[in-house]
């Protein structure tokens, strides 16, 4: 008897962002189920390769249904966007430290980091 259950998705998503020309455009990636495991699901990605996603876990490389990847989406872009904030800050402090002579400055992104 096997601890696979009969109610596993047939297809997982993911959303992607790409630039074309002048704006950015999101698609959404559909992934074939392959195979399920106690513990999560295999499926197939690009070149005809496998990937494992696990059941319990909230980051995963894709999502059983087009919502959830939708959230894990914009998880992921905010994420990114507080990352380059961040590398910003420290930038400008870098620039203002070397137009006034100074060797270091206090690093504020370390006072603005959630």
């Amino acid at each position: 008897m096997s601890d696979v259950s009969s109610d596993v998705p047939r297809m997982f998503y993911r959303y992607e962002s790409y630039p074309d020309y002048q704006s950015i455009c999101l698609r959404l990636v559909t992934f074939n189920f392959v195979k399920e495991t106690p513990k999560g699901y295999r499926i197939s990605v690009y070149g005809g390769k496998t990937k494992w996603i696990p059941k319990e876990s909230h980051k995963r490389y894709a999502f059983p249904t087009e919502k959830e990847a939708r959230k894990s989406f914009i998880a992921r872009k905010e994420r990114q966007l507080r990352l380059l904030n961040w590398q910003i800050l420290d930038v400008e402090q870098a620039l203002c430290a070397a137009e006034h002579g100074e060797m270091s400055a206090p690093r504020l992104s370390d006072y603005v980091m959630e």
